[in-house]
């Protein structure tokens, strides 16, 4: 199965993607530090591809600060010129959101796993979730 993964590095910040068709380590190409390895018979059961964790959500793969600017465009055209935009808008919006994909991505170390198909059986995020796993991670010392 082809994994693809987006990762930020705990250690230099840098943000990467990875394919992992083969069971591979996950390396960082700016500072070289690995957060682990993909099995390749990894499924989406199994949980988190590289912590293990078992707890993913799902969201839209799509760039949520584009979204924004795309609506705060939209608004602003609507006033300066015609109310008309803000309708045009809203369906590019609409329409955009009912296009774009979703991934999975995990409550602990904030992978973000792009697969084809099971993700659609993921919950969305949950705030509750969230805090338990920043709580966790600052019990720890992470």
């Amino acid at each position: 199965m082809m994994v693809d993964l987006s990762i930020e590095c705990d250690q230099c910040g840098h943000y990467y993607r990875v394919k992992a068709a083969d069971s591979r380590s996950a390396i960082c190409p700016q500072c070289g530090t690995s957060p682990g390895t993909v099995d390749s018979a990894w499924s989406l059961e199994q949980g988190c591809p590289l912590c293990g964790c078992r707890h993913l959500y799902r969201r839209k793969a799509f760039n949520q600060l584009l979204g924004l600017a795309i609506m705060i465009l939209g608004a602003v055209l609507a006033v300066a010129v015609s109310y008309w935009f803000l309708l045009l808008f809203g369906l590019m919006d609409l329409l955009l959101y009912r296009l774009v994909s979703e991934l999975a991505v995990c409550y602990r170390c904030g992978v973000e796993v792009s697969l084809e198909t099971g993700v659609a059986r993921l919950e969305p995020f949950d705030h509750h979730t969230a805090e338990i796993y920043t709580y966790e991670g600052q019990e720890s010392g992470d």
